[in-house]
């Protein structure tokens, strides 16, 4: 059995916004945490009355302490609820017809927006391109990759540059490494008919 999960208080005046829904918690709306959590655990939010408002990673050397990931202070981020983000991505993906004969590139995760926050996916063709952006996503990488090839069975899935993001990475991700499948040597994918090699 694991180690209790830590619990991360919120100060009252910041509160109000992560109960109506936003998904970030940052550094100074935090009143106190109880447990000793270390960067990349499992916490779960709380407010100042200890209703649970979600869990999500901690970020302790970030200015956004945690990114909820769900509501539920009693679901597990584990394999499970990555191999159903991954999944709902792909769904919503088709019913905009992504991919299609004209269009092999695009995003699939795109963090927050797909309830994975710290991770974004691009497709290149049958290549996955990620970026981990927080140090509980990075730690989770061979989790979060296998649920990419059991959806997409992608011939390789790469790490990325963050640049586009905007955001710096935590932890020790690596861009170029790769995480799965057959070396790349060039992304090639189409958009709207236009033939890409990068």
């Amino acid at each position: 059995m694991g180690s209790p999960i830590a619990t991360v208080q919120l100060h009252r005046s910041h509160a109000g916004p992560i109960a109506a829904g936003h998904p970030w918690v940052f550094a100074q709306a935090v009143a106190r945490t109880v447990g000793d959590p270390q960067a990349g655990d499992e916490v779960r939010v709380v407010d100042p009355t200890d209703k649970v408002l979600g869990r999500g990673f901690w970020s302790p050397d970030s200015a956004i302490v945690v990114r909820l990931l769900t509501r539920d202070g009693d679901q597990a981020l584990d394999a499970s609820l990555f191999e159903r983000r991954v999944r709902d991505a792909v769904a919503l993906r088709k019913q905009i017809d992504l991919p299609n004969h004209e269009t092999t590139g695009y995003r699939l995760v795109h963090a927050e927006g797909d309830g994975v926050p710290g991770l974004i996916v691009d497709v290149y063709g049958d290549v996955l391109v990620v970026q981990l952006l927080t140090v509980g996503i990075v730690q989770r990488k061979a989790l979060i990759v296998d649920a990419l090839v059991a959806a997409l069975g992608p011939r390789s899935v790469v790490v990325g540059g963050s640049g586009a993001s905007g955001r710096k990475p935590e932890g020790d991700a690596v861009e170029g490494e790769l995480l799965y499948g057959e070396p790349v040597d060039a992304l090639r994918f189409r958009e709207r008919g236009l033939q890409f090699s990068l």
